[in-house]
């Protein structure tokens, strides 16, 4: 069996075409357009390597729909995007399960790769490639509707391109069974496997939308826009300020320092106060004109087909972590209302009717502010259901205190205490009932963001950005300083990158990473058993096997000399292929250390945690619980309003039951709410 999932498999390849635009309106709306069409298809089979290409329009497809009949454990199709072109066989009316299909992209994802087919065969040097040709063959006849017996030259091309997509689609999924077909990783490819199918039909299943907000939203949105450009001419005397161009002129005029206009470049200048006032204000209108959180209603406008946004999930798309990439709305993205709950619902209901003069006038926040708080209630629960939710108590800070063994944390939640007061104890040397409500969220950023080895200047950026909370360098490195007192964090960090390092340098050899038992201020520790890291290479890829039995994987590691910065140099730095976030994911050879893997795998371990609750509520509860999104600590669904009650503690319950890798130590707990009229946390 391969995979463990079927005997035989057919890599199939759809080419289509649409008035509507895939990339920006998305695939739901895609196929939903009765104009959108199969104009070919390329597949593969298990008797014929080579690949056969049919035309829907004038070819009969009678070996397709055989291969279709046949259950998925004897034949399995594929494609990268699967869920793509199991919509195109749909479309010319073979209709298959989800499960008939694997994804080659999950696989590619399996293994810590990332993006589009052509990225991926980059990165894994897969040597082979699409055809350059496509994006001209796909404008003409995808985009632009050409007919394909106008251009029969170019057609003929067109379908030697298809034939090529299927090749090369085989060579990417042969190069990843070299490793995922191998017994120790067949269970998780099978897991990972059911967690896509979830996902599929969450997709297809849809985030239920308020056309009526959304609708009202960008009206409010398109009329303050005019105030604000308004305001800006009057004080700029500019043409257009809304041109990047013509404003970053004028502003340098009066602040010589500002290289652009982004967001962060513009929130320092006036953070610093060295910009004159008319600037000052000038500015911050840009930033309420161009707000992220009020750009998604634009988006949800432009996605949601017959009141439902689909296709937000793609399952493994964040590497190595293996959390699931939103496309088309980020709901763990979304801004937290900042209006009270009365104030939250008025504004709702204000929105709706496009009433922006009198958000202006029963408001003192800016109107764009106010968009921005209502952005998460355009999740709307259809008439006679409600919004349920059920989000894990801070997994990640538990995950972290148990994979590394502070049982000093973890006692924390056991005794219902909290952790950013305690931490406030320890930074200000006071008892914890002491505690003011400012002193606690003054130790949020360090307890949230100093867990994977953020150093001062890292600490500085993210309690700025997250929390707006300002710090001088001085007391970042104290904040720091007090966080490592919690010994056995960064014990971890460097047992972590020690096993990782002692596997690259000893080829084919295990090397564990254990919680610690009991520390000793002189220096001595002692481990327990149980949950243990495994770390091994094989010569292409360094493997992290977590307490769950997934495995990360990092590709083409190498221990060498790395120049952090200009003044910091690690000699030893362990370095693989990988993506650069900060430099808009270019794929390169990037380094890690202990706290980043830290991150790694605890982010790993929860996001297993997550997966495990949505199967049990779909398992075991589907007939009355309909999962719509799910988040790093949160899922949340419908559910008839009779029903609500119900829904929750059927959620509440899978949610917190532990798998049989999580020991008693380990505290899994739950908030949430039900019967909601819309989206909320």
């Amino acid at each position: 069996m391969i995979l463990g999932l079927t005997k035989s498999i057919v890599v199939i390849d759809a080419e289509t075409c649409s008035p509507v635009d895939l990339r920006t309106e998305g695939s739901g709306k895609y196929w939903a357009n009765p104009r959108t069409r199969v104009l070919m298809l390329g597949y593969d089979t298990p008797t014929n390597p080579y690949p056969n290409l049919q035309e829907p329009h004038k070819e009969d497809l009678t070996s397709l729909y055989e291969l279709a009949k046949l259950p998925p454990d004897q034949l399995m199709f594929a494609a990268y995007n699967a869920a793509f072109d199991r919509q195109a066989l749909k479309r010319i009316g073979i209709d298959t399960p989800i499960n008939k299909w694997l994804d080659i992209m999950l696989l590619a994802y399996s293994l810590c790769f990332s993006g589009r087919l052509d990225d991926v065969l980059t990165q894994f040097d897969v040597g082979v490639k699409k055809n350059k040709d496509g994006t001209r063959l796909i404008n003409l006849f995808s985009k632009s509707l050409k007919p394909w017996y106008q251009y029969p030259d170019e057609w003929a091309r067109f379908k030697q391109y298809c034939i090529n997509d299927v090749a090369v689609e085989r060579k990417l999924l042969n190069r990843c069974l070299l490793w995922l077909n191998q017994p120790q990783f067949q269970p998780q490819v099978k897991t990972v496997f059911e967690q896509w199918c979830t996902d599929i039909e969450i997709n297809e299943r849809g985030m239920p939308i308020s056309k009526k907000l959304v609708k009202g939203a960008l009206y409010v949105k398109q009329e303050e826009i005019k105030r604000i450009l308004g305001i800006q001419k009057e004080i700029t005397g500019v043409k257009n300020p809304n041109s990047r161009d013509q404003l970053l002129n004028w502003a340098n005029h009066n602040y010589s320092h500002l290289p652009n206009l982004q967001a962060g470049t513009i929130r320092d200048a006036i953070s610093k106060k060295e910009v004159t006032p008319a600037v000052e204000k000038v500015l911050q209108l840009r930033l309420e004109a161009g707000k992220a959180s009020v750009k998604k209603f634009d988006a949800l406008e432009r996605m949601t087909v017959n009141g439902r946004l689909h296709n937000c999930y793609t399952t493994l798309g964040a590497s190595r972590t293996g959390r699931a990439a939103s496309r088309g709305l980020n709901v763990a993205n979304l801004e937290r209302p900042k209006l009270t709950p009365e104030g939250q619902k008025n504004a709702i209901a204000l929105v709706k009717k496009g009433a922006i003069e009198a958000l202006r006038l029963v408001y003192k926040e800016p109107v764009m502010t106010i968009l921005g708080s209502i952005i998460r209630s355009s999740i709307e629960a259809p008439e006679g259901y409600g919004i349920c939710s059920v989000d894990l108590k801070s997994i990640e800070s538990v995950g972290l205190a148990w994979l590394s063994g502070c049982d000093c944390i973890l006692d924390l939640f056991w005794e219902g205490k909290d952790t950013y007061k305690d931490f406030a104890t320890k930074y200000y040397k006071i008892k914890y009932e002491d505690v003011t409500t400012e002193q606690r969220f003054f130790c949020k950023p360090p307890v949230l963001g100093c867990g994977y080895g953020a150093s001062d200047n890292a600490l500085i950026k993210y309690a700025k950005d997250n929390y707006n909370v300002d710090l001088t360098k001085p007391i970042a490195k104290s904040l720091v300083d007090t966080f490592r007192d919690y010994k056995e964090i960064p014990i971890f960090w460097n047992n972590l990158s020690n096993a990782a390092k002692n596997a690259v340098r000893n080829k084919g050899q295990n090397f564990f990473v254990y919680p610690i038992k009991e520390y000793s201020y002189s220096g001595k520790h002692t481990y327990k058993s149980w949950p243990r890291i495994i770390y091994y290479y094989d010569g292409t890829f360094l493997y992290c096997g977590l307490p769950s039995g997934r495995t990360i994987f990092y590709y083409k590691p190498e221990i060498r000399r790395h120049r952090v910065s200009p003044t910091y140099v690690v000699n030893d730095a362990l370095m693989y292929w990988g993506k650069k976030q900060e430099e808009g994911g270019k794929w390169e050879f990037i380094s890690t250390h202990g706290g980043m893997q830290a991150g790694n795998v605890t982010q790993a371990t929860c996001r297993d945690i997550m997966y495990a609750g949505i199967k049990r509520i779909d398992e075991q509860y589907r007939d009355f619980v309909h999962i719509i999104g799910h988040t790093y600590d949160e899922i949340i669904a419908l559910a008839r309003l009779d029903e609500g009650k119900q829904a929750f503690e059927s959620m509440k319950k899978a949610i917190t039951t532990k798998e049989p890798w999580l020991d008693d130590r380990f505290y899994l707990a739950c908030d949430g709410y039900y019967n909601e009229p819309a989206y909320k946390k």
